[in-house]
């Protein structure tokens, strides 16, 4: 196989993918069944020393831990010393959720079908994390619905302390670092790494979206280990991992884990209808179930404060990818590209092209025209500049908006550049847009707000202390009560009954929203799934 056909490529696309997108720095890998194919780093592993990164420097890889986490559990039903059908309480005898009459089982957790909440990182206290789950409401029945839980894979890490008598990183070393050889991998997160640890960057400004080329901060520092995502690794250490997950198991005439047990593992548990990236979730693992061209796939998603990560297995073709990035940006781009050229060029065909950004949405021409708010007096023009850039023309000087996703701009003027602007389209044609609060109708529409009394109460922005997430805002548009994460995420807010709320539009959602401690007519304190924050007098 001649490698520079493809690695050139990757090289190419991975340096023009950091500079429009402002990565700090990346560590790539791609393997096969045998050994590392190729691997480099790119950037900056700091930005404040320009630092270049390195393949030996650290980075964290959040929820890629998930599986490390399975691969634990499996090896001690191996052995024969849990069964995975059972219930947790069995195991972890003050384990307890608010849930139907049916008993969640440890298999519920590893699939996040428990029915509990995501967990908002209350405290870096697994244990406690846990046990606040006896305050929060499981809504259906464990098995039945998909709901991706930081907090059950928590559980998880106790229920292993307890079996075992061991700690989560004294497992995760004996059990899988050593038999791999990932000689440069830290179990957990804790000051006597930091020096080996490429600096995180998160975004600059917190409580807005990061546009391409937005500014980027030092990250806040954390001590983590946690099962739900607390390992440190360099892409070739990573690479061993890839090559046991494409081994089946085995690395090196070493089994870690059954055939048997590895089908469990990479099983199509439960659908993940377009809340992950694959089509299934097994064992800490996400699932690719319908061929789309270049091979069955198994593979996860890391975030932590500061990281990003993604790791990519093609098990038909025995080829992997990992990337891992000290900043807040998805790498999946750069792991799924630089896995289809490694596919390519095994099979000396043409080398597929590059993705390119503008293929997400409509070309701008369809968002042209001139909005007026509805129930407001402000206006916007839109107008396509050269090279197909999207131009509001509304104040002195034309302000180019950066395309965040499909049909999803950025503008950076006040006061839209808290909020994404979000077009509505009928027949290829915008027809409206929202940004936060406001509805903006082209030229020439009608329509109202409708909004609906008394939110002023619960309306404004609410800050913590926690890392992962500082702040949120809550705002109402369209008759609806809305929660608006920084990044711009929305999920309606369903009012169940004295300031309590459902987070989210299905009715099988957990997660929870209250709201309390009423001053001059407006609440000061919002509980979100058992995280305190509060207004803050910034709107």
């Amino acid at each position: 196989m001649n490698q520079s056909r493809w690695t050139s490529k990757i090289k190419d696309f991975v340096e023009k993918k950091l500079q429009r997108k402002n990565f700090p720095g990346l560590a790539l890998a791609v393997t096969d069944r045998e050994g590392v194919l190729y691997s480099e780093a790119f950037g900056f592993a700091d930005l404040r020393g320009r630092r270049e990164a390195r393949l030996e420097d650290l980075f964290e890889i959040g929820s890629i831990g998930k599986s490390f986490t399975a691969l634990l559990l499996l090896q001690l039903k191996d052995e024969g010393e849990l069964d995975l059908h059972e219930p947790v309480e069995r195991y972890l005898p003050w384990f307890e959720a608010v849930s139907s009459p049916d008993p969640i089982e440890i298999h519920h957790l590893l699939t996040h079908t428990a029915g509990v909440i995501r967990g908002t990182e209350i405290s870096p206290e697994d244990r406690y994390q846990v046990w606040l789950l006896r305050e929060m409401e499981a809504t259906t029945p464990p098995g039945e619905f998909f709901h991706y839980s930081n907090t059950g894979y928590k559980a998880l890490g106790s229920l292993l302390k307890r079996v075992t008598g061991k700690g989560y990183g004294e497992l995760v070393r004996e059990r899988i670092l050593e038999p791999l050889g990932m000689e440069e991998t830290e179990p957990t997160i804790n000051n006597e790494i930091r020096e080996k640890l490429a600096p995180g960057h998160t975004p600059y400004y917190d409580d807005r979206p990061l546009p391409p080329q937005g500014r980027l901060a030092p990250a806040t520092w954390m001590e983590t280990a946690t099962a739900d995502g607390c390992i440190a690794s360099t892409a070739e250490d990573m690479s061993r991992y890839l090559r046991l997950l494409l081994g089946r198991g085995k690395f090196e005439g070493k089994r870690l884990i059954s055939e048997k047990s590895f089908s469990l593992l990479t099983q199509k548990a439960i659908e993940t209808p377009g809340l992950m990236r694959g089509d299934y979730y097994g064992y800490g693992l996400e699932i690719w179930g319908k061929d789309r061209g270049d091979g069955l796939r198994i593979g996860h998603g890391g975030g932590m404060v500061g990281y990003s990560a993604r790791i990519l297995a093609d098990m038909e073709a025995g080829r992997a990818a990992v990337a891992l990035s000290n900043g807040p940006r998805d790498p999946s781009p750069m792991a799924e590209y630089a896995l289809k050229l490694a596919l390519a060029g095994a099979e000396g065909g043409k080398l597929p092209p590059a993705p390119k950004e503008s293929e997400k949405g409509k070309g701008v021409s369809a968002y042209t025209g001139r909005y007026r708010q509805v129930d407001g007096d402000r206006s916007l023009q839109l107008e396509e500049g050269r090279g197909g850039t999207l131009l509001s023309t509304e104040g002195k000087e034309p302000e180019k908006l950066s395309r965040l996703g499909e049909d999803e701009f950025y503008l950076d003027l006040p006061p839209f550049h808290l909020f994404p602007l979000r077009f509505q389209l009928e027949e290829g044609e915008a027809i409206a847009a929202v940004n936060g609060p406001r509805l903006f109708l082209k030229e020439g529409g009608k329509g109202r707000s409708r909004e609906a009394s008394g939110w002023e109460v619960y309306r404004g922005h609410y800050r913590s202390y926690s890392p992962w997430e500082t702040n949120f805002r809550v705002l109402s548009r369209g008759g609806k009560l809305l929660l608006i994460h920084p990044a711009g995420e929305e999920e309606e807010l369903v009012e169940l009954g004295g300031g309590l709320f459902r987070v989210g539009s299905d009715p099988r959602s957990p997660e929870r929203m209250e709201f309390d401690t009423l001053i001059d007519g407006r609440a000061t304190r919002a509980v979100f799934s058992g995280t305190p924050y509060y207004r803050v007098p910034t709107e």
